[in-house]
């Protein structure tokens, strides 16, 4: 007759305890540079929209308004943050998007081929178009 073996938490630490240091390791790796990556990301300056990938326009986040995109799509900047306060595309998407504010920042509204990046730094933001 076969001897059942018992699980012993100690044992399977001792077997498995390379494997453990390891893998919290790269937890904490990957913890630490999610956390560099968010805290090094600067503040924009202005988002730029695109439809159907060319330069619609670009607003800048110090001033607060909105903005109608196409033919029924409504951005609105407020307090240095940029959101999609109506769109008319079934799945509503980017309006459930939320607000961006730092530069790469991204609300993309696909049914309408819409795109709003958050721009900045230098030679970045032309306000012009």
């Amino acid at each position: 007759m076969e001897e059942k073996k018992s699980f012993s938490p100690s044992s399977f630490l001792n077997k498995h305890r390379a494997d453990l240091v390891l893998i919290l390791s790269l937890i904490l790796i990957c913890a630490i540079t999610f956390l560099a990556v968010s805290l090094m990301r600067e503040e924009g300056e202005a988002v730029r929209v695109e439809i159907d990938g060319e330069l619609y326009a670009t607003y800048p986040l110090d001033t607060d308004g909105e903005y109608r995109i196409g033919e029924k799509n409504v951005l609105t900047v407020k307090d240095g943050r940029a959101y999609m306060s109506y769109a008319d595309c079934p799945d509503k998407t980017c309006v459930r998007t939320r607000a961006a504010s730092k530069t790469g920042d991204t609300i993309i509204c696909l049914p309408n081929r819409i795109s709003v990046t958050v721009i900045g730094g230098e030679g970045d933001v032309d306000l012009e178009s």
